[in-house]
Protein backbone atom coordinates (compact mmCIF):
# COMPACT_ATOMS: atom_id res chain seq x y z
CA UNK A 1 0.00 0.00 0.00
CA UNK A 2 3.17 2.63 0.05
CA UNK A 3 4.74 4.59 2.69
CA UNK A 4 1.47 5.90 4.88
CA UNK A 5 0.78 9.82 4.59
CA UNK A 6 1.01 11.66 7.91
CA UNK A 7 -1.93 12.95 9.22
CA UNK A 8 -0.55 16.94 9.10
CA UNK A 9 -0.36 16.82 4.80
CA UNK A 10 -2.90 18.66 3.38
CA UNK A 11 -5.08 17.63 0.31
CA UNK A 12 -7.18 20.25 -1.54
CA UNK A 13 -11.20 19.42 -1.62
CA UNK A 14 -11.29 17.62 -4.71
CA UNK A 15 -7.90 15.41 -4.40
CA UNK A 16 -9.52 13.98 -0.78
CA UNK A 17 -12.63 13.21 -2.87
CA UNK A 18 -10.43 11.94 -5.61
CA UNK A 19 -8.78 9.84 -2.59
CA UNK A 20 -11.55 8.77 -0.97
CA UNK A 21 -13.49 7.78 -4.41
CA UNK A 22 -10.26 5.54 -5.01
CA UNK A 23 -10.70 3.15 -2.04
CA UNK A 24 -14.05 2.71 -2.37
CA UNK A 25 -15.20 5.05 -0.54
CA UNK A 26 -18.75 6.60 -1.35
CA UNK A 27 -19.45 10.26 -0.85
CA UNK A 28 -22.80 12.22 -0.43
CA UNK A 29 -23.81 15.41 -0.45
CA UNK A 30 -26.34 16.99 1.44
CA UNK A 31 -28.59 19.92 -0.22
CA UNK A 32 -27.61 22.83 2.20
CA UNK A 33 -23.86 23.39 2.84
CA UNK A 34 -21.15 22.21 4.25
CA UNK A 35 -22.21 18.77 5.12
CA UNK A 36 -20.52 16.06 3.55
CA UNK A 37 -20.71 12.17 4.75
CA UNK A 38 -18.19 9.06 3.28
CA UNK A 39 -19.31 5.77 3.90
CA UNK A 40 -16.94 2.93 3.64
CA UNK A 41 -16.54 -0.80 4.48
CA UNK A 42 -12.81 -0.49 4.30
CA UNK A 43 -10.69 -0.37 7.94
CA UNK A 44 -8.04 1.01 6.57
CA UNK A 45 -10.09 4.02 5.30
CA UNK A 46 -12.00 4.65 8.17
CA UNK A 47 -8.64 5.02 10.42
CA UNK A 48 -7.72 7.11 7.58
CA UNK A 49 -10.51 9.58 7.97
CA UNK A 50 -10.56 9.43 11.32
CA UNK A 51 -6.92 10.18 11.86
CA UNK A 52 -7.28 13.64 9.17
CA UNK A 53 -10.55 14.98 11.54
CA UNK A 54 -13.75 13.19 10.04
CA UNK A 55 -16.37 12.65 12.69
CA UNK A 56 -18.78 10.00 12.98
CA UNK A 57 -22.18 10.23 11.51
CA UNK A 58 -24.00 7.40 12.62
CA UNK A 59 -28.14 7.67 12.71
CA UNK A 60 -29.94 7.37 16.22
CA UNK A 61 -30.96 3.90 15.46
CA UNK A 62 -27.97 2.46 14.47
CA UNK A 63 -26.21 -0.47 16.87
CA UNK A 64 -22.56 1.22 17.38
CA UNK A 65 -19.48 -0.30 17.37
CA UNK A 66 -19.67 -0.79 21.17
CA UNK A 67 -22.20 -3.90 20.38
CA UNK A 68 -20.53 -4.64 17.25
CA UNK A 69 -17.81 -6.60 19.64
CA UNK A 70 -14.33 -4.27 17.51
CA UNK A 71 -11.14 -4.83 19.55
CA UNK A 72 -10.29 -1.64 21.49
CA UNK A 73 -6.96 0.33 21.96
CA UNK A 74 -5.13 3.25 20.56
CA UNK A 75 -6.19 3.00 16.71
CA UNK A 76 -9.39 1.76 17.75
CA UNK A 77 -11.72 1.24 14.92
CA UNK A 78 -14.64 1.50 17.41
CA UNK A 79 -13.97 5.23 18.44
CA UNK A 80 -15.26 5.85 14.78
CA UNK A 81 -18.78 4.31 14.97
CA UNK A 82 -18.70 1.24 13.06
CA UNK A 83 -21.77 -0.97 13.09
CA UNK A 84 -22.83 -3.74 11.41
CA UNK A 85 -24.58 -3.08 7.69
CA UNK A 86 -27.53 -6.01 8.54
CA UNK A 87 -28.54 -7.92 11.91
CA UNK A 88 -27.20 -11.02 10.81
CA UNK A 89 -23.82 -9.55 9.13
CA UNK A 90 -20.23 -9.31 9.97
CA UNK A 91 -19.53 -6.71 7.73
CA UNK A 92 -18.83 -3.57 8.80
CA UNK A 93 -19.57 -0.37 7.93
CA UNK A 94 -18.76 3.28 8.66
CA UNK A 95 -20.41 6.45 8.02
CA UNK A 96 -18.27 10.00 8.40
CA UNK A 97 -18.53 13.79 8.54
CA UNK A 98 -15.91 14.13 6.30
CA UNK A 99 -16.18 17.96 5.69
CA UNK A 100 -14.75 18.64 8.92
CA UNK A 101 -11.44 17.41 7.12
CA UNK A 102 -9.09 20.35 6.65
CA UNK A 103 -8.13 20.61 3.17
CA UNK A 104 -5.87 23.28 1.32
CA UNK A 105 -7.03 26.37 -1.81
CA UNK A 106 -10.19 28.08 -1.76
CA UNK A 107 -12.55 25.31 -2.44
CA UNK A 108 -14.81 23.19 0.29
CA UNK A 109 -15.25 19.64 0.23
CA UNK A 110 -18.62 20.51 -0.16
CA UNK A 111 -18.09 22.26 -3.41
CA UNK A 112 -15.57 20.02 -4.49
CA UNK A 113 -18.46 17.00 -3.84
CA UNK A 114 -20.92 18.71 -6.83
CA UNK A 115 -20.75 16.36 -9.20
Amino acid sequence: MGIPEPPTVLRTASQLLAHVHLRGGRTYRFLDPPKVICLTDDEDLAVWLGERGASAHVSRMTKHSYETGLPEGPTSLRQWGGYRRAHDSTKLEWDFNIHTIPVSGEQTIWEAAAR
